[in-house]
């Protein structure tokens, strides 16, 4: 504000500078060139006259605010009266004229201040009436009527009266004020007017107020002159540059506009080509998209001449591009009877100015392509909407009639299906509302169809299958399907019925989903699985039944067996003479024969079982054909037969497998060809690689005999179980017919084959193939010193140890007792579990042998017994039994006994087998 104020103040510095200069200088001069001083003031005059014309036209043009009409008011009063003041002589009127033109000149100006808003009608009719005739009427009745107002000017002394300070103090007042209003407004609104209104009105102010100061005729009469000058030309001045200002302005923007006019002519001109390039390149964009498109279209004005089409169209019609068809009314295409409803239909559309659409027809082209069409006319408009003619389309739908005629087909098919499918078939919503169903369906229910209508799929389900049915639903929810599973319908009838089923989700045309259910009625089937469980359940008991005999009956023979080649091996320990040797000897290899009958029915129930399992060990080749040899030499010496094994010098030495089982088959097949081998004849092995890969060599063994042989139809015979080639063989050379059968089954466990090649009385040639893998590098053995130290071991271990025998057959005591006394062991008898806990009571033991057969108490309770016993709880108890089915060893050891040692006994097994366990104290 300061700022402000100061930009107004200053100009009132130097106007005070020379009124003071000239006061003090000639103090002298006074006012007497009344000429001089009538132009001044007219000039004045006419300069506030101006000054309020430019007002004016500023507030008609709305350029300045409508209240500045009072600063017409101001310049118009003050003019008026400084020409009266002009015309005077020095004098009372002369003054009075002066004053008064301060005076209203102040009061007008501060009207602005005191009222901001007047209204046009008050602006363009009241206003200037009004103050025309205030002015005039006051200067004609100072003029006419002077002697009414001299005593107001000056008194006696020729000083101002109080009314003419009075006037000149107002109107000094006002004009201060105004100035206040315009620095004011210029800080609030920042209008480029205000400032200079401000000078000017800060101005007369200090002039007015300055005035009233003088006296008649004193220099500062000049100060109120230049100050009142330097106003009117300060506020004319700025009018003036800004009227120059403004044409200025007004010739540079026209200019500007001619250049703008200039950029705008160039840029429509330029957008005029650029649309024309555009539309151009619509044009052929849109001839490309026609030109693409798979659907034949053309049109044509209203007397059915050709206007355009596109590449498809021209195609059908014969011609080599679009402008070959312009100008050309032939038919499009050749529709042979059909011509009169194509023209009827464009007659249609442009009689009835409406669309004509998807018309099916059977057309022919000019290439002779019969093909079935979906054709539409349409009316063609101009941009005001006007019909020009007619758009014509057709489109090639031949495939689709194809593709319709075959889902017809289908579905007259799939109808077919579901109605006579025997499988119940069911649509519902996924509220189990039943929609659709087959005849199927409804009989597997019991209702009829107005009935089924009204059910849902919960209706029909018993309410125990709640849970199974939230699992189907959730997985229904997630994978889209449900099922199969198996529950139950209540039917009409209130029964239940057995039935299984599958489902899945669908989603027709209008994405609404439903579920398809497939549903079959399972009672047969169930009728049928609880038929062929009970079948299965028993064949189980026959199977176990079997099983039971075969133990019981191995059991039974193995006791007995035990005993008499214990006793026939202890017995030819002792001095006999030749022939008594002989009929020992003999005695106990038919007890080994028959031994290995029993085993062959065990290992074929074994296998039949599915309990036989194969180890894999390193073992020596040569080790299993020499025990083979050693079996079968004395038979093949007996019989007079030439007998050797041959191994090839490429098969290693060491080998990984089952050499029990591998030795088994040999001595099956080695023992076949012995016995069907007359004296004098050959019975030769071979063994040899026949494959070899980084980690498993296949070997081929061959056993040849210069035997009976055999025809084709009897080789057909073997490897079947309890079969032999002739029943008459078997009483001619005995045999179980079980040999072949498990050789067979063993070949097959090492991942091998066998076959025979024969001829009726030349011979017979076992082959067989077993898969066997390598050992470590370094691997030996030699099985015969090994055992044999183990053997050495376990008997020294066992010297001096205290062993209860509890046995209740009374040979197996005696031939199991001499066993054990012959290895320097201490042996106590008893007759049964219960006779063996009151042993082990009475008297310390440090194993016990543990038959498990027995009377009063067997030896599987038994052991359980002495378990619950703590001092027992660590106790060795071996079975020593004739029991030796898989399900006979897992039965020990589950009991609680240690091992198991079968019957009849082998001596090097079970000693090392007791060494395992039983330590000397």
């Amino acid at each position: 504000m300061i700022k402000l104020f100061w930009i107004s103040a200053r100009w009132a510095i130097m106007p005070f500078l020379i009124g003071i200069l000239l006061s003090i200088s000639y103090p002298d001069i006074i006012w007497k060139n009344e000429l001089f001083h009538a132009i001044l003031e007219s000039s004045g005059a006419l300069i506030g006259f101006g000054l309020g014309f430019i007002i004016y036209s500023m507030i008609i043009q709305n350029q300045i605010p409508k209240n500045f009409i009072w600063l017409i008011a101001c310049f118009l009063s003050m003019g008026t009266f400084d020409i009266f003041h002009a015309l005077h002589h020095p004098g009372q009127l002369f003054v009075w004229f002066h004053s008064i033109a301060t005076f209203f000149g102040g009061i007008f100006a501060c009207m602005v201040w005191l009222s901001p808003q007047t209204s046009e009608k008050f602006l363009s009719k009241h206003f200037f009436i009004l103050l025309i005739i205030v002015v005039i009427s006051l200067g004609l009745i100072s003029i006419l009527l002077p002697q009414q107002f001299t005593f107001l000017m000056l008194n006696d002394k020729g000083q101002f009266t109080y009314a003419a300070q009075l006037l000149n103090i107002m109107g000094g007042i006002g004009f201060i004020l105004t100035w206040f209003y315009f620095t004011w407004e210029y800080h609030k609104t920042l209008n480029p007017e205000s400032p200079y209104f401000s000078n000017h009105f800060f101005l007369f102010g200090i002039a007015g107020l300055v005035f009233e100061l003088s006296i008649l005729w004193d220099g500062n009469w000049w100060l109120w002159h230049i100050l009142r000058g330097l106003a009117y030309i300060f506020l004319l001045s700025h009018f003036f540059i800004n009227y120059q200002n403004k044409t200025t302005k007004k010739i540079n923007d026209a200019e500007d506009n001619i250049k703008t006019l200039d950029n705008i002519v160039k840029e429509k001109t330029h957008a005029i080509q650029l649309a024309k390039n555009n539309a151009e390149n619509a044009n052929k964009m849109l001839y490309q998209v026609l030109d693409t498109i798979p659907v034949r279209v053309y049109w044509k004005d209203k007397n059915l001449n050709f206007l355009g089409c596109n590449k498809l169209f021209a195609y059908d019609l014969g011609k080599k591009s679009p402008e070959d068809v312009i100008d050309n009314n032939d038919v499009p295409i050749n529709l042979e009877d059909k011509i009169e409803m194509i023209f009827s239909d464009e007659q249609r559309v442009l009689l009835e100015d409406k669309a004509v659409l998807h018309q099916e027809k059977m057309i022919t082209t000019f290439h002779s392509d019969s093909m079935w069409i979906k054709a539409s006319n349409m009316p063609l408009k101009n941009k005001e909407g006007t019909t020009i003619g007619v758009l014509g389309t057709y489109e090639d739908i031949t495939n689709l009639k194809h593709t319709e005629k075959i889902l017809f087909d289908i579905n007259q098919k799939l109808t077919g299906l579901y109605e006579v499918s025997p499988i119940g078939i069911a649509l519902t919503d996924m509220n189990g509302k039943y929609l659709e169903f087959n005849d199927a369906f409804r009989k597997i229910c019991g209702y009829e169809k107005d009935e089924l209508n009204e059910l849902d799929y919960w209706q029909l389900t018993p309410e125990k299958y709640r849970k199974d049915e939230e699992k189907q639903l959730e997985l229904l929810q997630t994978t889209g399907y449900y099922g199969p599973y198996e529950k139950e319908y209540i039917q009409k009838d209130g029964s239940l019925i057995d039935i299984r089923l599958n489902g899945m989700i669908i989603e027709d045309s209008s994405n609404t989903k439903h579920i398809w259910s497939f549903v079959e009625d399972i009672r047969e089937q169930r009728q049928y699985q609880n038929e062929l469980q009970a079948a299965k359940e028993q064949a189980e008991a026959a199977t176990q039944a079997k099983s039971d005999f075969l133990a019981n009956v191995s059991h039974e023979i193995r006791t007995p067996m035990n005993g008499i080649m214990g006793l026939t091996n202890l017995a030819l320990k002792t001095n006999l003479d030749q022939q008594q040797k002989e009929y020992i000897e003999k005695a106990h290899c038919s007890a080994e024969n028959l031994l290995g009958i029993i085993n062959d029915i065990l290992d074929f129930s074994k296998i039949e079982s599915g309990n036989l399992e194969l180890e894999s060990i390193g073992f020596a080749i040569k080790q299993v054909t020499d025990n083979v040899n050693n079996i079968v030499k004395f038979k093949a010496e007996e019989n007079g037969i030439m007998f050797s094994i041959n191994i090839d010098d490429s098969l290693p030495q060491y080998l990984k497998g089952d050499p029990l089982r591998l030795g088994q088959i040999l001595l099956n097949l080695i023992s076949n060809a012995i016995k069907f081998t007359q004296s004098g004849g050959v019975v030769t092995v071979s063994l040899k690689i026949k494959e070899q890969t980084d980690s498993k060599f296949v070997i081929l063994c061959s056993v040849n005999d210069t035997g009976i042989g055999m025809t084709a139809d009897e080789q057909q015979k073997l490897f079947k179980s309890f079969s032999q080639t002739d029943t008459s063989i078997t009483r001619q050379y005995g045999g179980t017919g079980l040999g072949l059968a498990i050789s067979k089954r063993l070949v097959q466990m090492m991942d091998g084959k066998i076959w025979v090649e024969s001829q009726k009385s030349v011979g017979s040639t076992f082959h067989f193939t077993a898969c066997l893998e390598h050992v470590d590098e370094g691997f030996s053995i030699g099985q015969d010193s090994l055992m044999t130290e183990k053997v050495k071991l376990a008997r020294e271990s066992l010297e001096n140890a205290k062993i209860l025998l509890v046995e209740d057959n009374k040979v197996n005591q005696l031939v199991a007792r001499k066993l054990l006394i012959s290895n320097q062991m201490e042996v106590e008898i008893a007759n049964n579990g219960q006779e063996a806990i009151d042993k082990l009571e009475q008297q310390h033991f440090d194993g016990v042998l543990m038959d498990c057969m027995m009377p009063v108490m067997d030896g599987y309770t038994a052991t359980e017994e002495l378990r619950k016993i703590p001092k027992f709880s660590s106790l060795p108890i071996i079975a020593m039994t004739a029991n030796v089915m898989k399900q006979d060893i897992e039965k020990s050891l589950s009991v609680g006994m240690n091992d198991h040692i079968s019957k009849p006994i082998n001596t090097d097994i079970m000693l090392i087998t007791m060494a395992k366990w039983i330590k000397v104290q």
